[in-house]
C-alpha cells in the first residue's frame, strides 16, 4: 500500500468556514489519509470500470469538540451486495476494515 496524501480536514474546514461566514468548530482534529493498493485497484476496476470512484481509498481519523478522549475512524463501506457478488470487492472491504482496525489499535 502506498500513502498518496495526508489531508488536514480540520484546518481546511475551519478556514473555509471563516471565509464563508459559517461559524462553529466541527472537529477538534481531523485528518484523512488517502492511500492506494495498485493490485486491488487494478483488479476491482478491471472487473467494473465504474469502481474508479473507490480510488483512492481514504481513511478518516477525527476528534470532535467536547470529546477529547474519543477518536473516530471511518472509511467508505462496500455494500453487502457488492461483497456477495464480487470476490475482489469482498477483499477490498476486508482490507478497509483491517486498515481501520489497525489504526484503532495503534
Amino acid at each position: 500500500m502506498y500513502i498518496n496524501n495526508l489531508m488536514h480536514m480540520d484546518e481546511m474546514l475551519e478556514r473555509t468556514g471563516k471565509d464563508l461566514g459559517l461559524g462553529g468548530k466541527i472537529y477538534e482534529q481531523a485528518q484523512s489519509i488517502e492511500f492506494c493498493s495498485a493490485v486491488l485497484s487494478r483488479k476491482m476496476t478491471s472487473e467494473d470500470p465504474s469502481r474508479i470512484v473507490n480510488c483512492p481509498f481514504i481513511l478518516s481519523v477525527y476528534v470532535l469538540p467536547g470529546e477529547p478522549d474519543k477518536t473516530y475512524v471511518a472509511h467508505r463501506t462496500v455494500s453487502d451486495q457488492e461483497t456477495q457478488s464480487s470476490e475482489i470487492m469482498a477483499e477490498v472491504s476486508e482490507m478497509l476494515k483491517g486498515v481501520a482496525e489497525g489504526a484503532v489499535s495503534w
